[in-house]
């Protein structure tokens, strides 16, 4: 595996940096450069944009190590997925989620998926088993590049391997999924927001948590189930056609909390404005499935930044913070042993 690494500017940090370097003593030459190379290792340490060599494709992410860590602390790893045509960058603004790692004290890491094979930058998505092109098409292995991705991390970082979780909206709610089927030996939870399950098989080796997010408004994903999709391509001006037809969104949960044992009959654990959470569980190992409803939510991330138009993808919810929940969730449910 071969590794290409380029720091990304924080200004932020840097601000900040300097700030509280300048309440300090007056700075020579030599105490500049001391100080601007001590800037430079934060800011590494902080953000990095890496390249690592999957089979024979070169796979991009972005990682965020929370400020005031340390090399002895080992620190849960959150994977947070774009949806259909969008990047690591751009779910990172959306979901806010590296503003809640600095404060709980967690990396994130934002993978990016691949599009055609000419324009691999261009139509990024995730191959979820049955969704979606044009990564599906091309038969990408994500499974493995999440895995060699988690491995590469785990090489600057110290991670703590049984607190591995991943996440994701639309296309990347989809991947959670696979990764919950096909991972399930190295990722403990998953949290979906906006995306079905669409895997043609699925035989994790262990229970795998499972916490979902669903607007009852989203337009993309319809929670009742169905043909859905096609809103990356509307929103560029295309004639939208259905991508994938699944189950409703209470039954794929229903499915998977037969899946890992649970009771079959759900309780709730939430009810906060327009969310109404139910949960099945605990099943085995204590793992548990729950499905957070939105009345009136759209296909968007529940306490996040609104990046595209109300009339393509509906309302963001501001009653909970999807983050802050599936937080809470994941700290309940780290990989266990039998």
């Amino acid at each position: 595996m071969h590794m290409k690494r380029r720091l990304v500017p924080v200004a932020i940090v840097i601000a900040f940096a300097l700030a509280q370097f300048a309440c300090k003593v007056p700075l020579t030459g030599e105490s500049q450069r001391e100080r601007a190379e001590t800037l430079e290792r934060m800011e590494a340490r902080m953000t990095m944009d890496e390249t690592i060599v999957v089979g024979d494709l070169k796979r991009t992410y972005k990682a965020h190590v929370p400020p005031h860590s340390t090399s002895a602390s080992a620190l849960p790893l959150v994977i947070v997925m774009h949806g259909g045509f969008g990047n690591g960058y751009a779910i990172e603004m959306q979901s806010e989620m590296s503003k809640l790692a600095d404060r709980a004290g967690f990396v994130t890491a934002y993978p990016e998926g691949l599009g055609k094979s000419l324009m691999p930058t261009i139509g990024r998505s995730w191959n979820g088993g049955g969704c979606c092109n044009p990564a599906l098409a091309r038969k990408i292995d994500d499974v493995a590049f999440i895995a060699a991705m988690i491995d590469d991390i785990a090489k600057k970082v110290n991670i703590d391997r049984n607190r591995v979780y991943a996440t994701g909206l639309s296309n990347g709610a989809i991947m959670s999924y696979r990764l919950a089927c096909d991972l399930s030996d190295r990722i403990a939870a998953i949290a979906p927001v906006g995306g079905p399950d669409t895997t043609l098989s699925c035989n994790p080796v262990r229970p795998v948590s499972v916490i979902h997010f669903h607007g009852t408004d989203d337009p993309c994903s319809p929670i009742k189930g169905g043909p859905g999709g096609g809103c990356a391509a509307k929103a560029l001006g295309f004639e939208p056609k259905p991508i994938f037809d699944t189950p409703s969104i209470p039954e794929i949960v229903k499915i998977w909390a037969a899946r890992i044992k649970a009771p079959p009959e759900p309780r709730t654990t939430l009810h906060k404005g327009a969310v109404t959470c139910t949960t099945y569980g605990p099943g085995l190992q204590g793992a548990e499935a729950t499905l957070c409803a939105i009345e009136g939510g759209g296909h968007t991330w529940p306490g996040g930044v609104d990046k595209l138009s109300e009339s393509l993808v509906g309302s963001v919810n501001r009653d909970i913070s999807a983050n802050e929940l599936m937080w809470e969730f994941f700290q309940r449910h780290p990989r266990r042993k039998e």
